[in-house]
């Protein structure tokens, strides 16, 4: 299906989170934990200002039935992600060997911060070496997502002075639904206040994910 996302915890980063947000904790095999139709929730001192992130490939199998990984192409400075596999095919690493020469690439690693609730943002340092949230820009009317921090730079809310202000805005604001066995459905709410799928249209063939409400 179009709209659906395989999200995979990245095992060399793993370990098991707790905090006041929802967190996607270890199974002992990298992969999110599943519960009551979202991630999740456990408890602790972590307050709301320092939310516990994690890396993920995400993945979308609509092309030809093979999950393909999401990624910044051109060694990392495209503007629009797309999917890709390298040389070994679908395998655990997006067709890297090992986990760590995925995670040293970066083009196919992303990283998700919990902003309470089934929301996150989700970032990519494959540009920079910095962390650069996806967004739709153009005050949520551009067509494909991008990456983009906004005055403040690389801090916890992709460049706002505080979450709620990031929130407000909604460019950067994801939701994802787990849907059944770590796949799920992330959608964006900045077109109009209304959540829409993230999709690879025209059947699944699109270059880049839009998003679309059937």
């Amino acid at each position: 299906m179009k709209e659906l996302f395989n999200v995979r915890r990245l095992l060399l980063a793993c370990t098991t989170l707790i905090g006041a947000l929802p967190s996607i904790a270890c199974d002992g095999g990298g992969l999110p934990v599943e519960g009551e139709g979202r991630l999740q929730v456990a408890r602790s001192g972590i307050t709301e200002e320092a939310p516990v992130s994690f890396k993920a490939t995400i993945r979308n199998a609509s092309r030809s039935g093979v999950d393909e990984c999401l990624i910044f192409g051109g060694n990392g400075f495209e503007i629009y992600p797309s999917r890709y596999l390298w040389g070994e095919g679908a395998n655990a690493f997006c067709g890297f060997s090992t986990e760590e020469e995925l995670e040293a690439n970066k083009q196919a690693v992303f990283t998700l911060t919990p902003l309470g609730g089934d929301k996150y943002t989700i970032s990519n340092a494959s540009q920079s070496g910095v962390e650069e949230c996806l967004i739709f820009g153009g005050n949520g009317f551009e067509t494909y997502p991008a990456r983009y921090l906004w005055g403040a730079g690389a801090n916890a809310h992709c460049g706002f002075s505080t979450r709620q202000e990031l929130l407000d805005n909604k460019q950067a604001v994801w939701t994802l639904r787990l849907v059944d066995n770590n796949k799920y459905i992330i959608t964006n709410a900045s077109r109009g206040g209304v959540e829409e799928c993230l999709i690879f249209g025209g059947n699944g063939f699109e270059t880049y994910p839009a998003r679309y409400l059937w």
